[in-house]
């Protein structure tokens, strides 16, 4: 073919329209690949796949889910978060992924109960749950409780001076109370003074740290309460009893007179006051066993069991073996005085009329204040301790699959033959193809 000038341009042209055609063809692909994103799990036993139990609870919620993730703007963590929503996102359309940056704001970080990085608040309609790893199994068991959930009603006992659920002092349980408030529970004051009675709808009765005496009728109200299999949250200071006591005794437990003293606080977490305690290592429990960080309480009061009846008890708060027990009294033999350890928190449950019942009873009532709930692991406490006084504690537990062939298994000789081949084959395979190219060249 005799190549001029015209028939160079038409080839030019042709050039120039194909350039034009794969380019335009390669940013129509890339549109379409963004506008419908298509994921097949081709791994041997679904890996990345979420489960059936997973599924089936996303059918049953034909409300938009929206996931907060509190992930840094260059955190690893982000496309891993962004995989397991994905993951939902498959089956169900409605979900939105929002990521917050907690360095940028601390305070809704802080209200919400956030720690580190990966922590995600998933809201559903007017609930909401925390969730402290962007797991399958985690995100799953939040979503099921949220749609089970009922609006559970929390009474606080007020009128003696009692930490406000909705206070905004450093020694009131505001940001407590608006934890719980997020998370699907009702709040509400409960004064047996002008309401002598606790009505049937109430889930869990807390009583916390009375600065006054509760009175004698209000004390048999209580009591009455717990005998009827009442749920009931206790938390008691050292120097403020004020007819606690009496309440405790009827689920077998006893106030140790004094307040608990912590000489390892200064050097563990720099506080000057030795009234001030750390719980770092926790028993197995169900409210515990999700606990990592230590727990913060500023005045410790030590319990024990003083009659066991019909009740089974679970410590689930002890404190380190070098505290000891300052006595009431001012003068005292400092070589006399009780050691350490002490359990300051009590899980207990009973049956009453073949209705299970359960209480929890914690030395300390400060350490859910304002002033200390963002300490360590004190908001989760507080958290864990309601879902269990409500039987919330159930799981789903998602079976993890393994691949079948995820482990590579290869016979001594292999492995020797690939060192050969690595080693040898190959840069003698490249030397003979470049001497044949030099000589097929060198023959032209």
């Amino acid at each position: 073919m005799k190549i001029n000038r015209r028939s160079k341009m038409f080839l030019h042209l042709e050039a120039l329209f194909l350039t034009v055609a794969i380019l335009g063809g390669g940013i129509l692909l890339y549109y379409v690949a963004i506008e419908n994103e298509y994921r097949r799990d081709v791994s041997s036993q679904a890996n990345n796949t979420i489960s059936e139990q997973s599924i089936a609870i996303l059918k049953k919620m034909p409300e938009t889910i929206m996931v907060k993730a509190y992930v840094g703007k260059n955190s690893s963590i982000r496309q891993s978060v962004k995989s397991v929503v994905d993951g939902y996102k498959q089956h169900k359309k409605n979900i939105e992924l929002h990521f917050i940056n907690p360095d940028l704001v601390p305070k809704e970080a802080r209200d919400n109960g956030i720690k580190k990085e990966g922590e995600m608040i998933i809201s559903y309609g007017q609930r909401s749950r925390h969730i402290t790893n962007p797991r399958e199994n985690e995100i799953t068991n939040a979503l099921i409780k949220m749609h089970n959930q009922e609006r559970k009603i929390l009474a606080f006992i007020g009128g003696h001076g009692e930490r406000y659920i909705n206070g905004k002092a450093n020694f009131d349980w505001g940001d407590y109370g608006e934890y719980l408030r997020q998370n699907g529970y009702t709040t509400q004051l409960l004064d047996l003074s002008t309401t002598p009675f606790i009505a049937d709808n109430v889930a869990v009765l807390i009583i916390g740290g009375p600065r006054f005496e509760i009175l004698p009728g209000e004390i048999k109200i209580i009591q009455q309460y717990v005998e009827n299999g009442g749920n009931i949250l206790i938390c008691v200071d050292p120097k403020e009893i004020n007819g606690i006591d009496l309440i405790a005794e009827r689920l077998g437990i006893g106030i140790i007179p004094g307040a608990v003293q912590d000489p390892n606080i200064k050097a563990l977490f720099n506080f000057q006051d030795k009234r001030v305690g750390a719980v770092v290592q926790y028993p197995s429990h169900p409210i515990t066993n999700s606990l990592s960080l230590a727990t913060i309480f500023p005045e410790m009061a030590a319990l024990e069991i003083i009659s066991k009846d019909s009740f089974e008890y679970f410590p689930i708060l002890k404190t380190l073996n070098q505290t000891w027990l300052k006595p009431e009294k001012k003068n005292f033999d400092r070589d006399k005085v009780k050691k350490g350890p002490f359990y300051i928190g009590y899980a207990i449950e009973s049956k009453v009329a073949g209705k299970k019942q359960r209480a929890v009873i914690i030395g300390d009532s400060d350490f859910l204040s304002n002033q200390y709930v963002g300490n360590g692991s004190n908001m989760m406490l507080g958290a864990k301790v309601i879902n269990w006084l409500i039987f919330d504690d159930k799981r789903v537990d998602i079976p993890k699959s393994y691949a079948k062939d995820s482990n590579l298994e290869m016979s001594y000789w292999f492995k020797i033959l690939i060192q050969i081949g690595y080693k040898f084959a190959i840069p003698i395979l490249f030397m003979i193809t470049g001497i044949l190219i030099w000589f097929i060249r060198k023959r032209r």
